[in-house]
């Protein structure tokens, strides 16, 4: 399912303090199929709120221009932009993040091709204040309104790299990229609960005609591999946490990994494990080392990339 939006003064939003505030370090991703190029349409932002003074002056837009490019507006007194060098076509699904590093770096990318990303790296500074709002679909001014559907946003308070949006293009759930950092997600999948952010709980309320439709991207199912404990210590801080990566049949032995293990003991859903090699491939078949480790529960389960990861114990 999705969000429709008529094009004709619908949209969603949510007013407050965002689990995301600041425009630094900052990505929204979702997916959209427009329905009309009208002109330029906001897909989605984080502002400042409705009616007040430096509303349209400090936000960060997901926007989709005449020609069907995505773009990255940043906005203090003067519009920052950064436009793809490729198009989306009317009545397709299409992925669209936007990605800002810092006051001077930010970028756009649509369907998670990057190398028709659009940039603008080392230009001038741009810094919007504090966001207050979340809007979908239209600016809080009630301009430059969505005609179409979106679907699945999420907003992580980090700048994800290429290779994460591509995976998300790819058809990763966003609850299964950059995990710690994702602070709101919209599915967009339950009339019953309109505008629900399941991670961050800042709900969107649905202005005018904007509804839900049965249309929706279909994301990639997560395949599961095991993380097989072979040694460890109940000791509060240990090191010697080491065992053996499964694939998903577990009968086939696909890497390694060490880690350290939190808690008195590891009981079921009582310890956790901090693992240095932490990245395995969607298909399960490699590992790769990360700079984040990765934390899980034993014996339950957690998500990363395209991949569900349980530790086990044999």
């Amino acid at each position: 399912m999705s969000i429709l939006f008529d094009g004709t003064n619908d949209y969603a939003y949510a007013e407050g303090t965002p689990p995301v505030t600041s425009y630094a370090g900052c990505t929204i991703a979702l997916w959209m199929k427009r329905s009309t190029y009208d002109g330029g349409d906001c897909v989605a932002m984080l502002g400042q709120k409705a009616g007040d003074a430096d509303a349209a002056n400090n936000y960060v837009m997901v926007y989709s221009n005449a020609f069907g490019d995505s773009e990255l507006y940043i906005k203090d007194a003067t519009n920052r932009i950064a436009t793809t060098l490729n198009s989306d076509v009317t009545g397709n699904w299409v992925h669209m993040a936007v990605v800002v590093v810092s006051n001077t770096e930010r970028y756009s990318y649509l369907n998670g091709d990057t190398a028709n990303r659009g940039g603008n790296s080392g230009l001038v500074s741009c810094a919007p204040e504090a966001f207050e709002s979340c809007y979908f679909g239209s600016r809080p001014d009630g301009t430059n309104d969505f005609n179409g559907y979106i679907a699945h946003v999420g907003i992580w308070d980090t700048a994800l790299s290429s290779a994460q949006i591509e995976s998300l293009a790819g058809g990763a759930n966003p609850t299964t990229v950059a995990t710690s950092n994702l602070k709101m997600y919209y599915p967009c999948t339950s009339a019953t609960t309109p505008g629900e952010d399941t991670i961050g709980g800042f709900d969107l309320t649905l202005e005018a005609n904007a509804q839900y439709s049965s249309e929706n991207p279909t994301l990639t199912a997560a395949t599961t591999t095991y993380l097989k404990l072979l040694a460890h210590s109940s000791a509060a801080s240990a090191t010697s946490v080491e065992g053996v990566v499964l694939n998903s049949t577990r009968d086939t032995v696909i890497g390694e990994f060490t880690g350290q293990a939190f808690g008195a003991t590891l009981e079921s859903d009582q310890a956790v494990l901090l693992i240095d090699v932490a990245d395995i491939s969607p298909d399960g078949s490699t590992l790769t080392t990360s700079s984040t480790p990765l934390a899980i529960a034993y014996n339950a389960t957690y998500t990363t990339g395209l991949v569900s990861c349980t530790v086990v114990e044999e």
